[in-house]
């Protein structure tokens, strides 16, 4: 029997991987879940969307209404998910498992997150607010003690453009490959600057310093936030303003890979170490990409996996040096 892929996406990168995979492996029946209202915009077809984002990120009529709209399902599913450090994304899992639906668990490109392994505790303080949120909405939601997209103890799925992964050496992960759709066109002179997470593990001021070159040669620059940052707590913002009169903000949350198809006057990117760099490397083959400071921003969470792809795929690291000015 065919198998229903149901996928929880929390963003618009998630949802430009799961078309991917749709892509690839021509599948036909699925649905989309989105944990942010605004996502369902994204799509076309709103039949294969299921919102259970509200008021908030998302509530608990939205979520009963969810779990109503799947009581009807006479299929097995396949569920894909970014990671389970999310109330729906262990809200639903249960909900499957609970009938015997549940056939394959898949997971989802999401950042960095193929390269660098993220670990919680029982008691960390985000384990403990999503479960007291788990609670308001009626759902089940398991602490997690370790790496964030490892749940239950089945065989799982990794979906990933790239063989290289942190999960290649895990007996429990199968790695599943996806096809990238390659862009080959003519683009003016410009750079792309990607935000990042963490604010504090690398010095924006030595940031600038690295990119110095890039700014100069570059007509327009243009910069996305990193879509977890608000805008008034990027410093790394804040310091790129006073090194360039040329920067222009970006400030919707569409993925990079979007982004690039829509200005045509990009042919440069630059991130710290964002693995959407790997991405719009796959799909602009002929763009100029850079990255800067891998092992300072990533810290013990550095996984040489990640520096390999970025040298076979011909990503430069820009030399970086801290150089933290102090006021006497």
């Amino acid at each position: 029997m065919e198998l229903t892929n149901v996928f929880i996406v929390f963003t618009s990168a998630h949802i430009f991987h799961a078309q991917n995979i749709i892509s690839t492996y021509s599948l036909t029946n699925y649905i989309f879940v989105c944990t942010n209202r605004g996502l369902t915009k994204e799509f076309s077809d709103q039949t294969k969307v299921v919102s259970i984002g509200g008021v908030f990120p998302f509530d608990l009529i939205a979520m009963l209404r969810c779990k109503a709209a799947f009581k009807g399902f006479r299929q097995d599913v396949r569920l894909f998910v970014p990671h389970f450090l999310n109330v729906a994304s262990q809200a639903l899992y249960s909900f499957f498992e609970a009938r015997g639906m549940l056939r394959e668990t898949c997971i989802l490109p999401d950042g960095n997150l193929l390269f660098n392994a993220y670990s919680v505790t029982k008691t960390s303080l985000g384990n403990i607010l999503r479960k007291v949120k788990s609670v308001l909405l009626l759902s089940n939601y398991d602490l997690i003690d370790g790496d964030i997209c490892s749940i239950g103890d089945g065989d799982m799925y990794v979906y990933s453009y790239i063989e290289n992964t942190r999960y290649s050496e895990d007996p429990r992960f199968s790695e599943r490959s996806i096809d990238m759709p390659i862009v080959d066109s003519k683009r003016s002179s410009g750079l792309l600057i990607l935000g990042h997470f963490n604010q504090r593990a690398v010095d924006s001021e030595s940031l600038c310093r690295s990119i110095s070159d890039l700014l100069d040669k570059n007509p327009v620059v243009y910069y996305k936030p990193h879509p977890r940052i608000k805008l008034g707590n990027d410093t790394f913002y804040k310091v790129l303003r006073k090194h360039t009169d040329k920067l222009s903000l970006i400030a919707n949350k569409v993925s990079a890979e979007k982004i690039l198809n829509k200005y045509r006057d990009l042919d440069t990117v630059f991130a710290v170490g964002s693995s959407s760099l790997i991405n719009v490397k796959l799909m602009y083959p002929n763009l100029e990409v850079h990255c800067c400071a891998l092992r300072e921003y990533f810290g013990s969470y550095f996984d040489q996996k990640l520096k390999d792809n970025f040298d076979r795929l011909k990503i430069s690291e820009l030399p970086y040096s801290s150089h933290q000015r102090s006021d006497k």
